[in-house]
């Protein structure tokens, strides 16, 4: 009998540490399983991720090409609208020019003060151009304040202007001379600047070389009894 119960028992205990390993070794596998699926999901998830960023990277470089080309193009666009910008002052300041040279162009015998007078009689009545004129001949040396002798142009005229040069802020700041070329074209030739005021004015006629082969002192008549 107590044979029997110890055979029972023996049994009882060899499937009970059956049960157990067999236990251990399920939850084993299914561990195994498990971890096996999950890296193989991150290995999913981790390749998915790879190709996106991938693709993104592409999608950023064709952005970033398509950009450069657009600057390139705007930089363009930008360089050439400075031209045609460029040209049209260059156009707008040679077609004032050529209204300034028409009335700075001295005439037969004529000084400095008649083209002046043109050229101020635009913006101003008659009279104040003139005494505009005779102070900015002054101030340039192209009249003697105390003998009244002025400097003149030789020749018939027509080839000779005096433009009068002015700052941003509209200010005269010198008198200068354009004559034709053989070509028709005045060209520039010299700029005298304005002294600040009549005391400081020198006669061109009492400078050595002040006075141009194209040019002449005229001496004031002096009337007689």
């Amino acid at each position: 009998m107590k044979n029997e119960r110890r055979k029972k028992m023996k049994q009882k205990s060899l499937v009970t540490s059956l049960i157990i390993v067999a236990a251990i070794a399920f939850v084993a596998i299914v561990g195994f399983f498990s971890q096996n699926f999950s890296y193989k999901r991150l290995e999913s998830e981790k390749i998915k991720l790879e190709n996106e960023l991938k693709e993104s990277q592409e999608t950023l470089g064709k952005i970033q090409a398509a950009l450069t080309e657009a600057n390139k193009k705007t930089a363009e666009f930008e360089s050439k609208l400075k031209d045609i910008l460029k040209a049209k002052e260059l156009e707008a300041g040679a077609k004032l020019l050529g209204e300034q040279l028409e009335l700075a162009i001295a005439k037969a015998k004529e000084g400095v003060e008649h083209p002046i007078i043109r050229q101020e009689a635009k913006n101003k009545k008659l009279l104040e151009a003139r005494l505009e004129a005779h102070r900015l001949a002054i101030r340039g040396g192209f009249v003697d304040l105390k003998t009244g002798r002025e400097v003149r142009i030789r020749g018939k005229g027509g080839n000779i202007a005096f433009p009068l040069e002015k700052d941003e802020k509209g200010n005269v700041t010198g008198i200068a001379k354009h004559k034709k070329d053989a070509g028709g074209e005045f060209k520039h030739v010299i700029t005298r600047k304005l002294s600040p005021d009549f005391k400081g004015s020198k006669f061109l006629g009492d400078i050595k070389g002040g006075v141009q082969p194209d040019e002449y002192v005229h001496k004031r008549k002096r009337k007689t009894d």
